[in-house]
């Protein structure tokens, strides 16, 4: 049991972008929701499809990466584990050396495996 523990917390803690401290304007910047990541992965992936340049794509795998890191560690269902292990082959397949989406996922699928269950495909 102490091994699930510590994977849950180490899924929960690791990688987690930090949010930004100040606003360009220098006031305090509020933390950064799940759903206001959720609206930036949409975007960029909508920009990505109507133009795959490399900025757009650097864009996409960011938003998709940080997206994915939120919804792993928000307080909620287990199946927030599933979503996120979609969202970071997602990543991956776009850029496969994405060490955050390669560290976050072998976390997701350790939990599972030391759960005696098997990750979701």
């Amino acid at each position: 049991m102490p091994l699930i523990l510590g994977l849950v917390v180490l899924a929960g803690c690791a990688a987690t972008p930090e949010p930004p401290t100040q606003t360009s304007q220098g006031e305090p910047a509020a933390a950064v929701s799940v759903e206001s990541l959720e609206a930036s992965y949409q975007k960029a992936a909508t920009e990505f499809e109507s133009e795959k340049s490399d900025a757009n794509k650097s864009a996409y795998v960011a938003a998709t990466v940080a997206y994915a890191t939120a919804v792993m560690a928000a307080d909620g269902p287990p199946a927030k584990y599933q979503k996120s292990l979609k969202l970071y082959d997602e990543a991956l397949r776009l850029d496969p050396g994405n060490e955050e989406a390669m560290t976050n996922r072998q976390l997701i699928v350790d939990i599972y495996k030391s759960m005696g269950k098997e990750p979701p495909k």
